[in-house]
């Protein structure tokens, strides 16, 4: 029996459900291709929305932009926002001046300025 079909495959039950032609071979081969099919679809969308080895250097380096430590970063980012409280407390303390002087500003003209 050397050389044989039957010699191929290792289960001796098989051949007697297939009736010895691989006929239900060919579905599982079918069912395989589908599977195959599936699991290549999986991985491509895989490979488009998750990070790879190289993005966190990417990020990294957009983060960076100008080879500064992060530390320095955190400074400058400090530094901003030191400067946009500044700005908000001059506008804040600005306007309650102005709310207070627009009222009177009449009288203080007819100080200044006798008719």
């Amino acid at each position: 029996m050397y050389g044989t079909e039957r010699d191929a495959v290792p289960f001796p039950g098989y051949w007697e459900k297939s009736g010895g032609r691989g006929g239900n071979m060919r579905n599982l081969v079918r069912k395989l291709e589908e599977d195959v099919a599936g699991i290549r679809i999986d991985i491509a969308v895989i490979k488009s929305n998750y990070m790879t080895k190289q993005d966190p250097g990417v990020f990294r380096d957009e983060l960076k932009g100008d080879n500064s430590t992060p530390l320095e970063e955190v400074r400058k980012l400090n530094v901003a926002i030191s400067d946009a409280k500044n700005a908000i407390i001059f506008w804040c303390v600005s306007a309650v001046i102005f709310a207070q002087i627009i009222p009177t500003l009449p009288a203080i003209l007819k100080i200044l300025f006798p008719s």
